[in-house]
């Protein structure tokens, strides 16, 4: 997992486009180059294949500091690598890095996601991650600490290593999110 570059913004803005099925709203190339600008893209590559396999994007939006919003969102990941609960654990590192290890978070800053009609699979991922449903979905700053345990745990008790029982034998995915939030900052 990884925050997207600047001269990279456009790979996950492809992805979600030739993945869209229906279920997220158009978004225009400048909202991921602007959300790639403030470090505020992300996206997850197969590292066997160097492939994406995933994106999440948090939209600034709000011009008063004391009012700031910011959306969640552009959760999309190939239907292969779907079940894995990567999108959980992407969310979660998108909150603890907005929050805490980014700089760019205000006093006061709402954190806001939105899920489409008939899109039921980020909701699990959402509610795991400290959202809470109120008008749409609004982050709940008090989880933030039950997340960086959570993201800990993953890293220190399960070495970072999602397995997934299948009926030809379990499936184990190793997940690296040092590039986004260093290990070290885990343990403060």
């Amino acid at each position: 997992m990884r925050l997207t570059g600047e001269a990279e913004y456009r790979i996950p803005f492809t992805f979600i486009e030739a993945l869209n099925e229906g279920t997220l709203f158009d978004r225009p190339a400048e909202a991921f180059l602007d959300a790639a600008r403030e470090r505020r893209l992300f996206h997850v590559l197969n590292r066997t294949t160097d492939n994406i396999i995933g994106t999440g994007i948090i939209q600034a939006s709000g011009g008063e500091k004391s009012a700031k919003e910011a959306e969640v969102g552009g959760l999309m990941f190939h239907p292969a690598a779907r079940g894995f609960g990567l999108c959980s654990l992407l969310v979660k590192i998108m909150m603890v890095y907005a929050i805490k290890e980014s700089g760019r978070d205000w006093p006061g800053e709402e954190y806001l996601a939105h899920v489409v009609d008939g899109n039921g699979l980020p909701l699990h991922s959402l509610l795991e991650a400290g959202f809470r449903p109120i008008e749409g979905f609004v982050f709940d700053r008090e989880a933030i600490g039950k997340l960086v345990l959570s993201l800990w745990k993953f890293v220190n008790e399960d070495h970072g290593v999602i397995t997934r029982s299948d009926p030809g034998g379990d499936i184990r995915m190793t997940v690296d999110f040092s590039d986004v939030i260093p290990p070290t900052e885990l343990n403060i």
